[in-house]
């Protein structure tokens, strides 16, 4: 018998999170070669996201559309300032590039496309200190229309 197939998605990366960089382009003997910096980090976060597929048996979503969550989450400072307490990571790196380099890690394997991500929900904070875990959750939803 066939298990239904689940309407969530939900996989925690731990460690560092990361951002994409921007692609690398240098010369070779008169030719020009463009490469991405972060694709061995793209490959460590792919075959977690592929356990976690298989543990949960994900089907990958072709060409519908689908909406996901990114929370990212970063060890809480050591001796926190005033202005950082109650408030989130204002630092680097950027919520776009998180949000980049992890569609980039669900594309083919999630979903077949990030082009069919409708909406998109980041956030990035301070692990609480009793939590304290450093990683990234990422929840995939099968978009459902609304009625009109």
């Amino acid at each position: 018998m066939r298990r239904p197939i689940p309407d969530i998605f939900h996989v925690f990366l731990p460690g560092r999170p990361q951002a994409q960089p921007r692609h690398r382009v240098h010369r070779v003997k008169g030719r020009v070669h463009s490469y991405d910096p972060a694709s061995k980090a793209k490959d460590s976060a792919s075959r977690l996201v592929l356990m976690a597929v298989n543990r949960q048996s994900w089907e990958k979503i072709a060409a519908s559309a689908v909406e996901v969550g990114i929370d990212v989450w970063y060890a809480p400072a050591r001796k926190p300032t005033r202005a950082m307490r109650g408030a989130g990571k204002t630092t680097r790196p950027d919520v776009d590039n998180i949000a980049k380099f992890y569609l980039d890690v669900l594309t083919g394997i999630v979903f077949e496309d990030d082009a069919c991500v409708l909406k998109l929900d980041i956030s990035k904070d301070y692990a609480p200190e009793e939590i304290y875990r450093e990683g990234v959750d990422i929840y995939v939803y099968r978009h459902v229309p609304s009625n009109p």
